[in-house]
């Protein structure tokens, strides 16, 4: 037989930069839907704040397009996840990931 399989969490509607988990980790993927005008860029971190080891290249939504994302991602992180949003509106961001290794 397999192994367990890991639950798969959200950090749930995030509208600012957020630490989303502290800990061994593996960032699935996120979703990111925009106000209608104005452009989302997020970046995501190994980290417990917005600096040192990005996990993903930056992403941006332009905000005309109201919804982006990636999924599948299968990235570990080591100290947890740190979503840093940039835009001159409003967004909603949910990050997924699961514990452990």
């Amino acid at each position: 037989m397999g192994g367990r399989v890991p639950l798969m969490k959200s950090s749930g509607s995030k509208t600012s930069d957020a630490q989303i988990f502290t800990g061994d980790c593996v960032l699935r993927g996120f979703l990111i839907s925009t106000d209608g005008t104005n452009d989302v860029t997020i970046d995501l971190y190994d980290n417990t704040s917005a600096s040192g080891t990005e996990l993903c290249p930056t992403f941006t939504v332009l905000g005309a397009n109201l919804y982006g994302g990636c999924m599948s991602l299968d990235v570990s992180c080591r100290t947890g996840i740190y979503l840093d949003i940039t835009t001159t509106g409003t967004a909603d961001v949910v990050v997924y990931y699961h514990e452990g290794f």
